[in-house]
């Protein structure tokens, strides 16, 4: 019996009555999270941020709007104009409401059947509008290939408003033929204190833009699954990826407070995971302070529990745009390279299906001079217009008001955290694990050394959180036999099914999924796997280009937790 029972136990990772209680961390009665380096923004207007944004005029775009606009955007970057200029306010807004209202439409988890004419699968743009174009010019329109772009769009580049908004038309434009995920850079973690909130507030002239861009951000997708074969996403997979129902039953929009903890470590993943192959464990807390990594064995749990066959992400930068992580299961792609400088590259990937095989095929293209950007914009508005006069009809719900321009923007959403950070993770051991911790001897010798004690807590959460919410059993793919030794110490050995090597039993009740066995969307595993092609693969020994963001905590926040 576990000795925690009406004790430990009791301690749940859901919102109380009030709203209040934060998945992963101590809030104060505005749901604002101690411990936590906030976003650097002002909060002197947002009380009443929705008084300052200009109405839209109905509820919908025509047509004719979302290609004019398409065509605005291409010759903003081919003259080098400021967007301000060409587009006001008013227009970038209803842009926005009408890209949040689509994609609230759409399930967290997007699960299609593969494209007869392919899919180009576009990684990390970060505001490089020349890359986009390259990348479109090369391998044809929305009418001619799908589109799956896996997210960060912005910070970095000098196109970061321009090069969201044209893909975000390509999808009002194409909403069956577009598709557009989540990544890291769509947070307010990061691309507050990044250069999004910046360049927003220096193309407009005030920051109120840019909470309706991160308005929108909460609304996006964050997983999709092709033809039962292959997950796409912008980070990595997750220990707690059971089943798909995981991934569809993420709460939006994606408040920490509003999520429950496990959704949190689940979220973080998809947004920040990477794979690390040298790693012996399946998955081990990452250095960028949030998420963990994976390597071929946790990937290989993640893919089975899930029925798909190989994972496509972004996150990570390599030379050549692009990058085969694990053979045949794995792929990375980075279509902005990861500097502007001539020997790196970036790529995109065309995946068909041909008979009974796949093919993936990298798309590689050199850094370009500034010049031709003009050249590409060209060539982009004229396919474009070929594009417009195509058979893909569009299709709009035309209301007579604007059900975005009714919600008001809080003044505290800027300090609502959207990504489960180590230091949440790290709180949360120490507020309802207390108990395991002291009962494990190795946190002695680890007394006063406050960054060791912390990544401990972090590689122990999992097996904690399982000890304390289910009677022996795990909520993850994987766990390992030290865990499961740990996990004996408080319940009897035959919990487990000697023939399976995780459980999730009562996950449905505690995290709001259903077992595999009754994931009735989701078709078989392939026993027999598919044959992958990969055209001109790198070689495993290529090096990536050091450049690992991490979620910043501050030394005061570590102090701030282990002194309470």
């Amino acid at each position: 019996m576990c000795p925690f029972k009406g004790g430990m136990s009791s301690s749940r990772d859901v919102d109380n009555s009030d709203g209040l209680v934060s998945a992963g961390g101590v809030t104060d009665n505005e749901g604002r999270q101690h411990c936590r380096d906030e976003p650097k923004i002002s909060g002197g207007r947002l009380k009443s941020i929705t008084d300052y944004i200009p109405r839209c005029r109905r509820g919908y775009l025509t047509k004719k709007e979302i290609e004019n606009y398409m065509t605005t955007l291409l010759r903003i970057v081919r003259r080098g104009s400021k967007i301000c200029e060409e587009l006001d306010i008013q227009c970038i807004v209803e842009i926005l409401h009408r890209g949040a209202e689509l994609f609230w439409t759409e399930p967290m988890l997007i699960e299609l059947p593969f494209p007869d004419d392919g899919l180009i699968v576009v990684g990390d743009l970060h505001g490089y509008m020349i890359d986009l174009l390259l990348t479109m010019v090369e391998c044809g329109s929305p009418t001619q290939r799908h589109y799956i772009f896996l997210g960060d769009y912005v910070d970095r580049g000098s196109h970061q408003i321009e090069t969201f908004l044209f893909v975000l038309l390509m999808k009002l434009r194409w909403p069956d033929r577009v598709y557009m995920l989540r990544g890291n850079h769509e947070t307010f973690e990061l691309n507050a204190n990044y250069q999004f909130f910046a360049a927003c507030k220096r193309a407009f002239g005030s920051e109120d833009v840019y909470h309706v861009f991160g308005r929108l951000f909460d609304m996006m997708p964050v997983a999709a699954i092709f033809g039962d074969y292959f997950l796409c996403l912008h980070g990595g997979v997750s220990q707690w990826m059971t089943s798909r129902d995981n991934i569809r039953n993420l709460h939006r929009p994606t408040f920490m407070n509003q999520m429950k903890m496990l959704q949190c470590c689940l979220l973080a993943d998809i947004l920040w995971a990477d794979p690390d192959l040298k790693q012996k464990s399946a998955f081990m807390p990452s250095e960028r302070n949030t998420s963990y990594t994976f390597n071929a064995e946790g990937l290989e749990c993640v893919l089975k529990a899930l029925n798909v066959h190989t994972l496509l992400r972004g996150h990570q930068p390599f030379l050549r745009g692009y990058y085969e992580n694990v053979p045949r299961k794995c792929y990375t792609v980075h279509t902005a390279p990861c500097s502007r400088d001539p020997l790196f590259a970036g790529a995109a990937f065309l995946c068909r299906r041909e008979g009974n095989s796949y093919t993936v095929t990298a798309r590689s293209h050199q850094v370009q001079p500034d010049w031709i950007l003009v050249e590409k914009s060209m060539q982009a508005e004229k396919m474009l217009v070929d594009a417009f006069a195509s058979e893909y009809l569009f299709a709009s719900t035309e209301k007579d008001n604007c059900d975005h321009c009714a919600i008001r923007i809080p003044r505290t959403l800027t300090r609502k955290p959207r990504i489960l950070s180590h230091l949440e993770i790290a709180e949360w051991v120490q507020t309802y694990a207390k108990q395991l911790v002291l009962d494990d001897d190795k946190y002695k010798s680890l007394a006063g050394k406050i960054g060791l004690v912390a990544k401990r807590y972090v590689l122990y959460f999992p097996v904690y959180y399982d000890i304390l919410h289910l009677n022996g059993g795990t909520f993850r793919v994987w766990f390992s036999d030290e865990e499961k030794k740990l996990i004996n110490t408080y319940y009897d050995d035959d919990v487990f099914n000697a023939n399976v090597r995780y459980s999730i039993a009562s996950s449905n009740t505690n995290l709001d999924i259903s077992p595999r066995d009754v994931d009735v969307n989701a078709t078989p595993y392939h026993k027999e796997p598919l044959i992958l092609h990969m055209e001109s693969a790198p070689s495993a020994d290529m090096p990536v280009h050091e450049c690992v963001e991490k979620m910043t905590i501050s030394d005061s926040s570590k102090k701030q937790l282990f002194n309470r």
